[in-house]
């Protein structure tokens, strides 16, 4: 399978090749600040079937100093996909990827910090752990 995504002013744009998992969808407080929304819809990826196609340098990085980090354009701002602290993996936000993917949501993670707001809909299971 391949899928291809660019973000919002489409100057950043990816591809992935190769199997790989479903939607899951994080409610953590990080998630929901770096998203703007209830939660961020994310795939994860083996680095191997991921590769820039064009613009990785409208890339910038926020780190925290216990290693969270969000990646998005310089020029509007779209989340973009980051690697995991050991550099094998790939988050992806799902929302940057073109249509039809075929993929669904599998999983919500982090339910127990969700915003008091938030009603999660759909067939994925839930996973509680509290992040703040």
């Amino acid at each position: 399978m391949e899928l291809t995504g660019k973000c919002l002013c489409e100057a950043v744009t990816f591809s992935i090749t190769g199997s790989f998992s479903q939607i899951y969808i994080c409610h953590c407080s990080r998630c929901r600040r770096a998203s703007g929304a209830s939660g961020e819809a994310m795939l994860t990826v083996p680095a191997d079937y991921f590769q820039w196609k064009s613009s990785e340098d409208q890339a910038s990085t926020y780190a925290s100093q216990d290693g969270f980090r969000a990646v998005f354009c310089k020029s509007c701002g779209s989340p973009l996909p980051r690697t995991n602290l050991e550099g094998d993996t790939y988050w992806v936000p799902a929302g940057l990827i073109s249509e039809p993917s075929g993929l669904s949501v599998f999983a919500h993670i982090f339910v127990d910090s969700k915003a008091d707001w938030d009603e999660i809909a759909g067939n994925g299971e839930k996973y509680g752990a509290h992040f703040t």
